[in-house]
């Protein structure tokens, strides 16, 4: 078996990275995106850093004139950006969000691994039953066991029309959940309590561009409360404006992300 491979990156190392595989627009994004606009000096300061501690860790070379990288960084971004197969979660906290994502390509799985968007780890080969572990570990939701089934259908708008600072509002979210609703139940306050004042809200979404002329996916949402734990997908597929918001057990959440991973597909 082709021995695990492990790089950890900072973002303006990795900008570094991505630029010496002539993605200098995917670079320059990922610095605007962290940093916002930066004077030149800062920037060229900022990426001289960069160079000298990616030299430092042997990571970087330089010979005739030219850079080179190590060569399983080469082999870690060509999975990187040829995949046409990814699943991605991620889940915001008070310290920010963090992501973990898998990627397959020709049959090798790359995990890369974002903590509070400014390091960025590297992980692979890995095995691809390790991907369904590794996301229930990175959520880690808890719920009680045997719970009665509950369901309560939203509008897409109150999670993707609201700002965070919004969603963190127990009057915002009851009164869109009520709107269309002549009783407030108490399975809708429950949610409401969740979405506003849980411990986190996180995603898992699933791609495949393995046909030129199409994109699958599919995505869930999740909610952790203080004692319940949701999942959201879409309630109906002729109503794509429904989210179906169900109380969800651990079993029922693992289900879930193999379904993910182990889609024909995926």
């Amino acid at each position: 078996m082709t021995k695990e491979l492990n790089f950890d990156f900072g973002i303006e190392e990795f900008a570094v990275v991505i630029s010496l595989t002539k993605k200098t627009d995917e670079a320059k994004g990922l610095m605007f995106s962290t940093f916002g606009k930066l004077s030149s000096d800062e920037e060229k300061g900022r990426l001289l850093a960069a160079y000298n501690s990616l030299f430092a860790r042997g990571l970087l070379g330089y010979k005739e004139g030219e850079f080179s990288l190590h060569s399983g960084i080469r082999k870690m971004l060509d999975i990187f950006f040829e995949s046409r197969k990814l699943v991605k979660t991620g889940k915001s906290v008070d310290t920010g969000e963090n992501v973990i994502s898998y990627y397959a390509h020709q049959n090798v799985w790359l995990e890369h691994s974002v903590i509070q968007g400014v390091a960025h780890r590297f992980r692979y080969p890995i095995v691809k039953q390790d991907a369904q572990k590794n996301i229930e570990k990175f959520l880690l939701p808890h719920s009680p066991s045997n719970i009665k089934k509950v369901i309560v259908d939203i509008s897409s708008d109150l999670i993707f029309n609201k700002s965070p600072g919004n969603l963190s509002n127990y009057d915002t979210v009851l009164n869109h959940l009520e709107k269309n609703e002549k009783n407030i139940s108490p399975e809708m306050r429950y949610l409401a309590e969740d979405i506003s004042n849980g411990e986190w809200r996180g995603s898992t979404i699933w791609m495949d561009r393995s046909s030129e002329n199409q994109l699958l996916s599919r995505g869930y949402l999740w909610i952790q409360g203080k004692e319940r734990f949701w999942f959201i997908n879409s309630g109906n597929s002729d109503q794509p404006s429904i989210l179906r918001a169900t109380l969800c057990e651990k079993n029922d959440f693992s289900k879930n992300i193999r379904e993910l991973i182990n889609t024909s597909s995926a």
